[in-house]
């Protein structure tokens, strides 16, 4: 006994599981290119009558429910109320009025229109009206490719899932040929995308060689939902055709009739400035794929991207995964055109474990090599120039979306999509100061291949790639590139370039001060000429009002900016609470949700399982009680008193207050160090405020040490603080993977960071060093080399002279 299959079951794999038509002639055109057609393919689109299906449609079909009745009562002798020649009369009546409503609905400019009207005017019944009216609008697909013989009709294209095309590729690759032309297709379902688009498909094909065209005729309709037919019981066959007059020719024509939809000149002509013209990749310089579009006779021209758009981004970036035996690194360069700035990055062993956001590399191994480029555009700069009859703004509305794929130089769908947001950028964007980098902003591609990348393979539906691993490591680091190395640069640059213009209070203060002595001097030279009228008196004390005005209302500015200053420095503070909060929120939920799952798979007859996994929690919440002891100077009371306090005593204090995160990750080396010997040094600050530092410190050095054990598993970690009395410094060390050199300027920028995608929130460095900077003192990451070479492994906190 084996599975028996509906022919219902083919609709799954056709119309229903593709969700649009331009994703069903994505795979017929996919399918002329597989076939090697070289001349491209050819994609007609006949509309002779509008609305259709539709009202006409559903009074046609009534027609015929009502002819197949009288038929049937006029063989059977049952009294009616009627006579059958009176239904008769009447069912002709309606007949004719619809031939005549469809006659006069028909579109003059249309080809053939008056023979089609021929065959409407003569049609007998309702059933060959029918017939008549379902070949009315088609899609006709045609190209040059091998073309298929009766034997490939029977055994590849009415066989669903072949793997001919899989065995191609697999050929090709371990046969080593280095082909051009990559092999698109796989899974052997392409051919049901015509179930989308219509109804009937009628199949004309020819190899070199045949003698005959072959014909294949297939009625989708028979496989509805309203059938109960086995797909065995429904006999399809191809049949010869016509004698050919060049035995070498070889093409194949798909038509499709009995459309779904009513295709319009506005809908084919979209396809072709968007899906088309997306359908392999413009930005390589090899000719692409000629795909001609003709609506009712007219062409309709494929948008041919012009690289001027390209050339006029305000910003580009380029990424490029490279994987080379063991090693793998994502290597990038961003260049801020606009402002003439540029910078390069690469992310290598832990960096690129944690961006990718994966458990280990191998998974990034098994991604294999791929490449992106994004284009960034400032639209408020954008400038009109007319490029193939549109401006550069509307073509950056028909080409931005986000970031497409393409696999081997043509299009994944549906990434890039207006609708499709598969990297989450627009909600970071619009969450973002200055809406940067969302995907109206960008035209972009990420290159793969189907050899270099088998791990993403194509969703059933032909729409995206199969959730794996492999997928979401893809996923996280294209996010990093958009995110930590393109908007995080962009807003550096443009920061950097407002401070450069930024005047201070300070500033502002010390040149009205200047104006206001020159100003008096002035006056004091006018006095000296003036005549004694009362007029001459009323001037000068009205000058000297307005001096005084100017002076009060700098003041007032200057009060302003001090409030604003306080309060500031109050939000950067509550921030770093906030940040400290949610550690400790997390590592309380860590140790619960654990010893839960311990507590529920313990046996009844194990009691000592359950009180160790008690005991095992007792633990930890006690070292978390250390650390939200030290939250208490950190509240809102005592953040801005300034107090004494020994350093080593608080340093010991936070170390002790991670000891569980220590303890399970077997890190046995951490301890407060004394560069001098001296185990003493009493610091006037404000407490609170330099726990915060330490704990974002710590924090960061225990994320890292973690990825660090991941690449390595025979590392040992170590985290410790060294404290120099003398030289006023103190330093959170680790021998994780540090920092590299490219990353340093742009570590303690607000939202930087190596964090994959929705860990990391890229402010605990920036805001310790504005607490830093509020104690007159400095945080630097330093120490390059100490462990690993051209890294960064330890921040520094120097404080100020007291």
């Amino acid at each position: 006994m084996s599975f028996k299959i509906t022919a219902r079951t083919l609709l799954h794999l056709g119309a229903e599981l593709i969700s649009s038509d331009a994703v069903a002639i994505y795979e017929l055109i996919k399918n002329a290119f597989d076939a090697n057609s070289s001349k491209g393919v050819k994609l007609s689109v006949t509309v002779r009558i509008q609305n259709w299906p539709g009202p006409f449609f559903a009074r046609l079909i009534n027609l015929e429910q009502e002819h197949a009745r009288i038929v049937r009562d006029s063989m059977n002798d049952i009294p009616k109320a009627r006579s059958p020649e009176v239904d008769s009369q009447q069912h002709e009546v309606k007949l004719r009025k619809l031939r005549a409503d469809l006659i006069r609905n028909l579109d003059p400019t249309a080809p053939d229109v008056g023979f089609f009207e021929e065959r409407i005017g003569s049609a007998a019944d309702a059933v060959e009206l029918r017939k008549v009216a379902d070949s009315l609008n088609t899609i006709v697909i045609e190209d040059t490719g091998h073309g298929m013989s009766i034997s490939d009709l029977t055994d590849i294209y009415l066989t669903l899932g072949t793997r001919n095309r899989r065995k191609e590729r697999q050929f090709q690759q371990l046969s080593g040929q280095t082909s051009n032309r990559p092999i698109l297709g796989e899974k052997g379902l392409g051919r049901l995308s015509v179930m989308r688009l219509g109804q009937r498909v009628r199949v004309e094909t020819t190899t070199n060689g045949d003698e005959r065209w072959n014909i294949l005729e297939i009625d989708w309709s028979r496989f509805s939902h309203d059938s109960d037919d086995l797909l065995e019981d429904i006999l399809i066959e191809p049949s010869n055709g016509e004698i050919k007059t060049d035995r070498s020719l070889h093409e194949t024509k798909i038509t499709i009739s009995a459309l779904n939809a009513t295709w319009t000149k506005a809908m084919l002509d979209r396809f072709a400035k968007v899906e088309a013209a997306k359908f392999n990749s413009p930005f390589e310089p090899e000719k692409r794929y000629r795909i001609s579009l003709r609506y009712n006779g007219e062409s309709v021209p494929v948008l041919d991207f012009d690289k001027m758009i390209l050339n006029n981004c305000h910003a580009y970036v380029s990424a490029e995964l490279e994987i080379t035996g063991d090693q793998v690194a994502l290597r990038g360069r961003v260049d801020y055109r606009q402002r003439g700035k540029e910078k390069t990055f690469v992310l290598t062993n832990a960096d690129l474990l944690s961006a990718s956001g994966v458990n280990t590399l191998d998974t990034v191994r098994s991604l294999g090599p791929f490449t992106m480029e994004v284009y960034w555009y400032n639209r408020r700069l954008l400038q009109k120039k007319d490029v193939t009859g549109l401006s550069i703004g509307e073509i950056i509305n028909l080409w931005s979306g986000g970031l497409m794929v393409f696999r081997d130089g043509f299009r994944v769908l549906p990434y890039g999509d207006e609708g499709d947001d598969w990297l989450n950028m627009d909600p970071k964007a619009f969450a973002s100061a200055g809406f940067k980098v969302n995907r109206k902003q960008i035209i972009g591609r990420v290159s793969i291949t189907a050899s270099g990348n088998p791990s993403l393979t194509d969703q059933t539906n032909r729409e995206g790639l199969r959730e794996t691993p492999e997928k979401q490591a893809l996923v996280n680091l294209l996010k990093t590139v958009l995110e930590s190395e393109l908007r995080q640069f962009l807003n550096t640059v443009d920061n950097d370039e407002k401070s450069k213009s930024r005047l201070t209070f300070d500033d502002v203060g010390e040149r009205l001060g200047e104006e206001k002595k020159s100003l008096r001097a002035s006056l004091a030279q006018l006095r000296k000429h003036r005549s004694n009228s009362q007029e001459e008196s009323l001037i000068f004390d009205q000058i000297d009002a307005t001096v005084e005005t100017l002076e009060k209302m700098m003041a007032d500015a200057q009060n302003l900016a001090e409030e604003f200053e306080r309060g500031r420095s109050q939000v950067i503070h509550l921030a770093g609470l906030g940040l400290m909060v949610e550690f400790l929120a997390h590592e309380l939920n860590r140790a619960t949700q654990h010893a839960l799952r311990t507590l529920s798979d313990r046996s009844s007859s194990d009691q000592s399982l359950g009180m160790g996994a008690v005991k095992n929690l007792e633990l930890q919440l006690k070292t978390l009680q250390k650390r939200l002891s030290s939250l208490d100077p950190t509240t809102t009371s005592g953040r801005n008193r300034k107090e004494k306090f020994d350093l080593f005593e608080v340093a010991q204090q936070i170390l002790d207050g991670h000891a569980a995160a220590f303890n399970r990750h077997e890190i046995t080396d951490c301890s407060v160090r004394s560069v001098t010997g001296t185990k003493r040094y009493e610091v006037k600050m404000v407490k609170g405020m330099v726990i915060q530092i330490l704990e974002n410190l710590i924090t960061n050095s225990l994320y890292w040490v973690k990825q660090q054990q991941r690449i390595h598993p025979n590392y040992h970690p170590s985290i410790f603080i060294e404290i120099d009395p003398e030289n006023r410094f103190l330093k959170v060390v680790d021998n994780g993977p540090g920092v590299s050199e490219q990353d340093v300027p742009y570590l303690f920028d607000a939202f930087f960071t190596r964090k994959p995608p929705g860990s990391g929130k890229g402010l605990g460095l920036y805001i310790s060093r504005e607490i830093a900077h509020y104690h007159d003192a400095t945080l630097d990451v330093t120490d390059c080399g100490r462990f690993h070479a051209d890294r960064y492994n330890s921040f520094t906190l120097t404080l100020a002279k007291s």
